[in-house]
């Protein structure tokens, strides 16, 4: 068998390294599948609440916080070790319309966050040739964003450096003078 690119070490060589913010754009070249498969990496977990999202004009915002897959874990015990976390923005533009889909025994997480499972592009070529829609997924949900066939955008852009949740503790913790 041939040798083939390795995904894991193409993804950790250009994201990974030291915690930094990631900027990430899907391009509108050739490239659009394989930018998506790495969007995905960054997004797989992320979390955010449904009401948080803000729509301007045809521009849609989503504020998740995103598990940083492409930092290292950093080992907390022998069996045990934490990921990096990051605020962070998806905007997808332009979206003339936005459609929710839940399965009827989904249950939301007690905070009321949906988790995102995977980001991907669907066209229905018999129902509606010249809209494509972005399909944000969840374990029992789906959300629809229909976008104009060749000419969208999708982002992702961090609003805090990563961070490890136990030195955020260990800040919040620390007394004042």
């Amino acid at each position: 068998m041939r040798k083939q690119p390795d995904f894991r070490e193409l993804f950790f060589r250009f994201f990974g390294g030291k915690p930094r913010k990631v900027s990430y754009a899907i391009r509108k070249d050739s490239n659009r599948y394989h930018d998506l498969i790495m969007l995905n990496s960054l997004i797989h977990d992320g979390r955010f609440m449904r009401e948080s999202i803000r729509v301007r004009g045809k521009r849609v915002s989503i504020p998740l916080r995103r598990d940083c897959w492409e930092l290292p874990h950093v080992p907390l015990s022998e069996n045990s070790a934490e990921m990096y976390r990051t605020e962070a923005r998806l905007t997808l533009s332009p979206v003339s319309c936005i459609d929710w889909v839940f399965d009827r025994d989904m249950r939301i997480e007690k905070n009321g966050e949906l988790m995102i499972e995977s980001l991907w592009f669907y066209r229905d070529l018999f129902e509606c040739p010249e809209y494509k829609f972005i399909v944000l997924e969840g374990f029992s949900w789906k959300g629809l964003f229909t976008v104009d066939d060749f000419d969208f955008t999708v982002r992702l852009t961090d609003l805090t450096a990563p961070y490890l949740d136990s030195e955020k503790k260990q800040r919040n913790q620390r007394p004042r003078d």
